[in-house]
């Protein structure tokens, strides 16, 4: 097995922070992306080698791939960078992971999942913040009450986002939210769906979001039933629906973009005392068509800071040849505890 592995994306936001964890841990990855100057100079700085390519071409990419056990691909909004990724390593036969959050491509994964396991690749999107915690989360609802039809999954307690994740939420704004039912996937309008629940004795008023488990859920649990849920301030809640009429405009690709260059110009990443002090809790409810329920709760480490060690924990056990080939979520394969392999992970009364 090739044992090289890949960061795509490595001088963004994220990919810095992954690339930074994997050398704490003692691994070497190759760093790559489109800008020379950025991963030139961080390669440099962990002594690392480098590639520089773009996205332009499925064969070109995957002779970058060639020699790699796997990529972890961070370079967003996945939504216009994954496919191509995806294709290459599926013609290279190399592992693909990443970081997204964003339910096309997962619903992308699952298309190519007979072509992976021709391959004889994984596909894991989604090996971050979004959707590890609530993954593993939900499976241990889940096993707790095994006969359970539905799955309410919340989160609270996130720091800000990075510019990257901002613009990715950007894009997807224009779709609505979603909800699974009846093993469907359906879309409602956003902001229109609420839950309000204690969370360690504390009352929230959450909202439901299109979370990447609303997709992933249901492959992992077996469960027709996925919501996803998190806390938003009540401005917030109320100028986005105020705003939700004018939200297609976001579909327009020169308004999109120019909404994204201002959130480039005027956004900022999180600072590493956000990452050093902040922490998610994470709900998984499962309930069952006799009315009975079952809550899981864990609290986690700052979601870039938890992205970070959860990317570099499953490059580690890919690199000890533990994965399944075709589209799987990181629960699926690495079973409901994985979640508390991460360091800082907890789980609550």
């Amino acid at each position: 097995m090739k044992k090289q592995f890949l960061i795509y994306g490595a001088n963004g936001f994220t990919g810095r922070l992954i690339t930074e964890q994997a050398v704490k841990e003692g691994l070497k990855p190759v760093l790559a992306g489109r800008n020379e100057q950025a991963i030139s100079e961080l390669a440099q700085q962990y002594n690392l080698e480098h590639k520089i390519f773009s996205l332009n071409e499925v064969e070109s990419v995957a002779k970058e791939l060639a020699n790699f056990s796997f990529v972890i691909h961070c370079a967003g909004p996945f939504v216009n960078t994954a496919e191509m990724m995806m294709e290459a390593c599926i013609l290279s036969e190399t592992h693909y992971t990443d970081i997204t959050g964003e339910i096309p491509v997962f619903q992308l994964a699952k298309k190519k999942d007979s072509a992976a396991l021709a391959a004889n690749i994984m596909l894991m999107p989604g090996v971050g913040f979004d959707i590890v915690p609530t993954d593993c989360t939900a499976l241990i609802a889940k096993e707790a009450l095994p006969d359970a039809n539905k799955i309410r999954i919340a989160f609270v307690g996130l720091a800000k986002t990075s510019i990257g994740t901002t613009k990715s939420a950007l894009g997807q704004l224009p779709n609505g939210s979603l909800i699974r039912e009846n093993g469907e996937l359906k879309r409602i309008p956003h902001f229109s769906k609420t839950w309000h629940t204690k969370i360690l004795g504390k009352d929230y008023d959450l909202v439901a979001i299109p979370w990447g488990d609303v997709y992933t859920a249901y492959y992992t649990t077996g469960v027709d039933n996925i919501e996803v849920y998190t806390a938003l301030p009540k401005e917030q809640i109320l100028a986005g629906k105020l705003l939700r009429p004018f939200l297609g405009l976001l579909r327009n690709q020169t308004i999109l973009e120019f909404a994204q260059k201002q959130i480039e110009r005027h956004a900022q990443n999180p600072t590493v005392e956000d990452m050093q002090k902040g922490y998610s809790y994470v709900l998984g409810e499962a309930s069952n068509a006799s009315g009975q329920r079952v809550r899981k709760m864990i609290r986690t480490k700052e979601g870039y800071s938890f992205t970070a060690h959860s990317a570099v924990q499953v490059a580690k056990k890919i690199l000890d040849d533990e994965w399944k080939s075709g589209f799987k979520t990181p629960a699926s394969v690495y079973g409901s505890q994985f979640v508390f392999e991460i360091e800082g992970t907890q789980e609550m009364e």
